[in-house]
């Protein structure tokens, strides 16, 4: 049996199959199966797998009727052999060393049951502002101390560039709730593992290819109402599992957005920091609006625990760095959750 799976879900992907299997074939770990599983494409999408894998057995051929990306992954993931099974998306590309790096890693550490790497956007001249924003964002997380610190921001790995435990895989298969299925994912992983158990190396090891017509493109499932509910979803049943109620740092669209799912989650606000000195002193819905400057204060009389939602990687580590110097201790005293 191959050591790795590299699991390859793909739908009307003939432009570029033949380049992602390609990167397959160029890995320096060479223990690998690669099951590509065409998801009913109307293209040559199965023709190009079934040629890749009459000249290299270690390629498969799964063909299914369309059934979307998750029911894909999930079929994969039943016939997968391999102890690990390594996530490509069908239009993406491996660094030559990813597989290399991953399993050396996983060997080091027994702890570790989920890797991600670094990514880099190509092609880079449509690498925009918030694209290029996401990269800097993601490629900061250098240890998984990281990664559970940020886990509620967004997705802190890019999911094509994970590998993880088959075991653990088919027991926390793929779900449509509606939401990112990556990010839910990796949050349910999380959920099972805890901190030590997901990890990442620290190199780009995976090209990220931008595309027009690309699932997070397209799908309702990736607009910011929808990563937003998986957000407060996730808060509801981790960091307020315990607590109805909730104060709130930020009150712009990124944190009213958020307040207004947490109340679909049954989770009340009760006091809101803000800069805006229009603000301080009223009362919204039931939440007091208080200066910034009280919230150690406050914190130590109330015990509430403190959301941080601001938008943008600026703006939140500015708060961020300011909540630290009066003190505070991230992941016990407050969360940042934007």
């Amino acid at each position: 049996m191959p050591q790795v799976s590299v699991l390859v879900a793909a739908y009307d992907a003939a432009t570029t199959l033949g380049a992602t299997l390609e990167s397959v074939t160029a890995q320096e770990f060479r223990d690998w199966e690669c099951v590509i599983v065409d998801d009913g494409s109307t293209d040559r999408t199965a023709e190009i797998a079934q040629e890749w894998a009459a000249r290299d057995p270690r390629f498969r051929l799964i063909r299914l009727p369309h059934q979307g990306v998750v029911e894909a992954r999930n079929a994969g993931i039943r016939t997968c052999r391999g102890d690990w099974i390594a996530i490509l998306d069908a239009d993406d590309h491996m660094d030559p060393r990813r597989l290399l790096l991953q399993m050396h890693a996983f060997a080091s550490d027994p702890r570790l049951q989920v890797l991600g790497s670094h990514v880099r956007y190509m092609p880079r001249h449509r690498v925009g502002k918030g694209r290029l924003s996401y990269e800097t964002w993601l490629n900061s997380h250098r240890s998984s101390a990281d990664l559970w610190r940020d886990r509620h921001i967004e997705m802190p790995l890019a999911h094509p560039s994970m590998t993880i435990r088959a075991d653990l895989l088919r027991a926390t298969p793929y779900r449509d709730q509606g939401w990112p299925e990556d990010w839910d994912l990796l949050q349910r992983l999380f959920e099972v593992v805890g901190l030590e158990g997901i990890g990442v190396v620290p190199e780009a090891l995976h090209v990220w290819t931008l595309r027009d017509d690309s699932l997070s493109c397209r799908s309702e499932a990736y607009t910011i109402a929808s990563f937003t509910r998986c957000r407060a979803a996730y808060l509801a049943s981790g960091v307020l599992a315990e607590h109805t109620t909730y104060a709130l740092a930020g009150f712009g669209e990124t944190g009213k957005a958020l307040r207004k799912a947490l109340t679909q989650e049954g989770r009340v606000c009760r006091v809101i920091y803000e800069l805006h000195p229009g603000r301080i002193g009223q009362v919204i819905d039931g939440a007091e609006v208080h200066d910034r400057a009280r919230i150690r204060h406050d914190l130590a009389k109330n015990r509430l625990p403190l959301l941080v939602s601001v938008s943008g990687m600026e703006a939140r580590t500015t708060l961020r760095k300011w909540l630290l110097k009066s003190g505070l201790v991230e992941g016990i005293d407050f969360v940042c959750c934007a």
